[in-house]
This record gives C-alpha cells, sequence and structure tokens, in this order.
C-alpha cells in the first residue's frame, strides 16, 4: 500500500516537471516575432584621422656596452665599407662629385593606402614624405615599393631600392 501512496504523488510531480521544461523549450523556439520588434538601432560615427606631416626620430640613448650617452649625428653614420651598395646608388655618385648620395629605404605606409609615405635618405638625412610633398629642395614625384622618382634641386632622379 505505502508504494501506491508514493506512485500518485511522483507521478504527478514527474508530469508537471516534464512539462515546465516542454513549456521553455517551445516557448523559447517558437516566438520568433517578438524577438524582431526589440532589435536595437546603432549609430556609427565616422572618424577621420590625419596622419602627421613629417616624424623626426630622436636617438638620444646610453649605449649599453659603453654606458656613454651617444649624439644623434655620431650613431647614425654608417661605415660605407661594410656595406654593398646597390648597383644604382654607384652609377649615381660616380657620375658628379657634387651629386648627393639617394638611398631609397622603401615604402613605409600599406600598399594598400592612397597616400602613400616613402623613405629615403639624402647624404645621410632620412626624410619620409608622401607624392607631392617637399622639404629642403626635395620633392617627391612618384614611387612604389620597387623604385621613387625625386626632384632634387630642379634635376630629376630616378632611385631604386637598396637592399
Amino acid at each position: 500500500m505505502k508504494n501506491k501512496k508514493s506512485i500518485y504523488i511522483l507521478l504527478p510531480l514527474v508530469l508537471i516537471i516534464w512539462g515546465i521544461l516542454g513549456y521553455r523549450l517551445f516557448s523559447f523556439f517558437g516566438n520568433e516575432e517578438e524577438s524582431t520588434e526589440n532589435d536595437l538601432t546603432f549609430q556609427i560615427q565616422n572618424t577621420t584621422y590625419k596622419a602627421p606631416d613629417s616624424v623626426k626620430i630622436v636617438v638620444d640613448y646610453r649605449d649599453p656596452f659603453s654606458g656613454k650617452l651617444s649624439d644623434g649625428n655620431n650613431s647614425n653614420k654608417l661605415k660605407t665599407s661594410n656595406l654593398r651598395r646597390s648597383k644604382t646608388e654607384t652609377v649615381l655618385t660616380n657620375k658628379e662629385e657634387n651629386k648627393p648620395t639617394i638611398v631609397y629605404r622603401g615604402l613605409v605606409s600599406d600598399t594598400k593606402e592612397k597616400n602613400k609615405v616613402f623613405m629615403f635618405s639624402v647624404d645621410n638625412k632620412t626624410y619620409l614624405l608622401e607624392k607631392g610633398q617637399t622639404e629642403n629642395d626635395i620633392k617627391v614625384i612618384s614611387g612604389d615599393t620597387k623604385q621613387i622618382t625625386l626632384l632634387i634641386n630642379k634635376k630629376k632622379e630616378v632611385v631604386a631600392i637598396s637592399k
């Protein structure tokens, strides 16, 4: 007799629990229309970033081996005897003695961007310029990842990248 009493109590309790779970499951998947009414709208503001016109790197740091402060002029000079120069650079320096030494370092900005920033050195001074910009009588006419065309002292120069 005791078993029948527990069946009469537990069977409705199990049916109620399964009914609640079934109701939640079907109400979760069944009401897609109500969820579309409560959509939120967002507004996105476009912001433009203007890159700085030029960048100057100041190298004032302590030499880790000797402990001396390095000045910007001596630390940036490279020994030309240890470097391999490209053929275009040696041709440019051998034509005229007064002609500046030009080394094209490459493209600094992304190649997909509209305004490309070119990095090159003229007489051991590094320039970062966009197409059409002028600094110290040096104007960038055009360029890509392999070569750059410059206008230096009203003379057109085409310089290939040096590696």
